[in-house]
């Protein structure tokens, strides 16, 4: 699911330095999301892609990702550039 998105960029003429720039982001975000899971040996795991995409939980995940650069005193345009991977 992940490629597919990052395919686009092929399709949108972006630079394989932006691919390369949101594929790491996008890496790294979902990377940082460890939910419970009684099933896998760690007893925790990472965010899987379509877990990121629920409709309320998923939303307040990238509401709270959002405030958090915010209140990092990241640059709007640096805030709207991650965003932009997410959304």
């Amino acid at each position: 699911m992940m490629q597919g998105y990052l395919d686009t960029h092929v399709t949108r003429n972006h630079s394989d330095r932006t691919l390369e720039s949101d594929r790491r982001f996008l890496l790294g975000w979902f990377e940082s999301f460890m939910v419970t899971d009684d099933a896998h040996p760690d007893g925790e795991r990472q965010l899987l892609i379509w877990e990121a995409m629920e409709p309320v939980v998923g939303r307040q995940r990238i509401v709270g990702f959002s405030k958090g650069l915010a209140d990092a005193g990241l640059r709007p345009r640096a805030i709207t550039g991650y965003l932009g991977c997410l959304l």
